[in-house]
């Protein structure tokens, strides 16, 4: 993968936790103030609705937070999710290391 910063530089398959992960670090990088879909279809290289199914199922799990305001819905990371994303990162450097796709 050829990655711009933390971000996708063009579109390439990704499977649905390599997803999970950029849009993690998308929101992780964009602070306490969080950041809204539009932000994370556009660096992520993500269809709005990809974003939306995804950033749902990140809330489910706890991993991050949505505020709705009146235009748009802002996620930020959780506790919990800073924690996964930590661990997520250190899995995604290993498969990298190792030359595995992931």
């Amino acid at each position: 993968m050829k990655f711009v910063g933390s971000f996708m530089a063009k579109a390439q398959y990704r499977s649905k936790m390599a997803q999970m992960h950029e849009i993690l670090a998308i929101i992780s990088y964009e602070g306490q103030y969080g950041t809204n879909v539009s932000n994370i279809a556009h660096k992520a290289n993500l269809s709005h609705h990809t974003v939306i199914e995804s950033c749902k199922q990140l809330v489910e799990s706890g991993l991050v937070e949505q505020h709705v305001d009146k235009r748009n819905r802002i996620f930020q990371m959780t506790d919990k999710g800073r924690m996964f994303f930590k661990e997520m990162d250190r899995f995604q450097n290993l498969v990298c290391s190792l030359n595995l796709k992931y």
